[in-house]
Formats: C-alpha cells, structure tokens, sequence
C-alpha cells in the first residue's frame, strides 16, 4: 500500500516531466505513488507518462479536458489524496534519492508534527550554478521539531522551506484547506506559511531536492507586482484571521511592524 502521493501538476514540458518522476522513482523508500495531473497538454505528455507507468506501476496519470491553471491543477491533485502522506512537486524539479526515506523517519521520531522539510538548492539550469538554498543558512540553525509561532516566525525573518523537500500529513489539509488562488504566484509560501502558524513540523539540514531555474520555469516567468500583491494578502491574511491563537498573532505583527 502507498504511503506517500507525489502530486506532480504538468502543462507541456514532456522532457523536464520525465526527469522529475525518475527522481521520485529513484527513492530508496518505495511505499508511494506518482500522480501526474496534465492540464490539457495536447503534446508528448501522455506518452512519456505513459512509457514510465509500463515500466513502474506506481506511476499514475490523469489528463483534464481543458487547462484549469497551475494553482486550481495543484488543488486537484490535493483535493484527491487519499495516502496518509503527501508531496507537491513540480514537473521541473529533481529530489535526491533518500528524501522520502529521510522524512518519514523524522516524521515518525516526532509523531505530533504535521510536515517535514529540508533543504532546497536553488540552481541556475544554462550554468549549472548553485544561486540560493531554502531555508536560508547559517541562519537557520535549529533542527528537530519546531513548534508555532517559532516556526513562522524564522520563515519570515530567515526564508521559508520550499515544498520540493517537504512531505506533509494528510489531516493538515482539514485544517489549511489547499492552495489560495487569491494570493497568485507566492500560493505556496502562503500555503507553506499557514501550516507553520497552526502546527509544528520537523526540520532537518539535510539536502533533499533541487529547484532547477530555466526560462520556461514559473518562479522565473512571474512578474515581481503580483508577487509582491500576493504577499501583501499572505500578511494580511495571517493577522486577520480569527482562527489563529491570539498569541500568535500578537507575535506576527510584532515582527511585520519591523
């Protein structure tokens, strides 16, 4: 039985999509399965999906009638787990063979947290140089489990994890919900960001994906207003929220005052 459900959202980039299963394929934990979610590519997709699924049963492919957008394609995908754990991955990122194994561990030595994350290398693709890693270091210097609003509150003085090396729990979804299609191109950071405010999560320096920068790559092609606007309504949404523990709150906009 699958333990994990990769959810890996594609639209027309058929080669950098192989590149991403095998990673996955290549974990030395073998208790998941892949789910490739197409918005409607139209090309090579499905085939090369296709070839991978004959040699590996574990890899899984639904196709959409019409394109529904990254963000509402990733909500798809979270909307139908069914797996204890689950993973958000990108169809240009690569992760390291031990990453699921290394999470689950952790995630069973501290069995109160709701997510696991390591660290992400942030790569130039044309040449091949390392440009950034998630969360940022030295700074970050604590590991095991962080509890809120602790946890938050380095992500916003010190960066975030990034979700390609994260595995996250099922329930978190009854209380976070999905992605937030308001807040646009930085949907995730709020994502990421809501989970911390509510729960504890384990932390480990271990290096366990990439994020490959290529011209076609989302982070690459957004438009830095959005990006900014999204955040503003991540900010204000936090403070606002009436579901939030006082405490906390009171903690972030301290730390939003600065």
């Amino acid at each position: 039985e699958p333990l994990i459900t990769t959810i890996i959202p594609t639209y027309r980039r058929p080669n950098l999509l192989r590149r991403a299963i095998k990673s996955v394929l290549a974990q030395t934990y073998p208790y998941f399965q892949i789910c490739v979610y197409d918005n409607a590519s139209e090309d090579e997709t499905a085939s090369v999906v296709a070839e991978l699924a004959e040699k590996d049963s574990r890899v899984k492919y639904y196709c959409h009638s019409k394109n529904i957008g990254a963000i509402e394609n990733f909500n798809y995908g979270i909307k139908h787990v069914e797996t204890p754990f689950f993973v958000l991955f990108s169809d240009d990122d690569v992760v390291l063979p031990d990453f699921y194994q290394t999470a689950i561990e952790e995630l069973q030595k501290y069995p109160n947290t709701m997510f696991f994350t390591g660290i992400t290398v942030i790569v130039e693709n044309d040449v091949e140089k390392v440009i950034g890693i998630a969360p940022s270091f030295p700074q970050w210097t604590k590991e095991g489990e962080i509890f809120p609003p602790d946890g938050i509150i380095q992500m916003f003085d010190e960066g975030h994890p990034i979700w390609t090396s994260m595995v996250f729990r099922k329930e978190i979804i009854k209380k976070i919900g999905v992605l937030n299609p308001t807040i646009g191109a930085p949907s995730d950071s709020d994502f990421i960001l809501r989970a911390a405010t509510y729960f504890s999560f384990v932390m480990s320096k271990k290096i366990c994906g990439f994020i490959v920068h290529h011209p076609l790559s989302y982070s690459v092609k957004a438009s830095h207003f959005p990006v900014y606007a999204g955040w503003v309504k991540i900010i204000y949404n936090l403070i606002n929220n009436e579901q939030i523990p006082l405490y906390i709150k009171h903690r972030l906009k301290k730390e939003f005052k600065k």
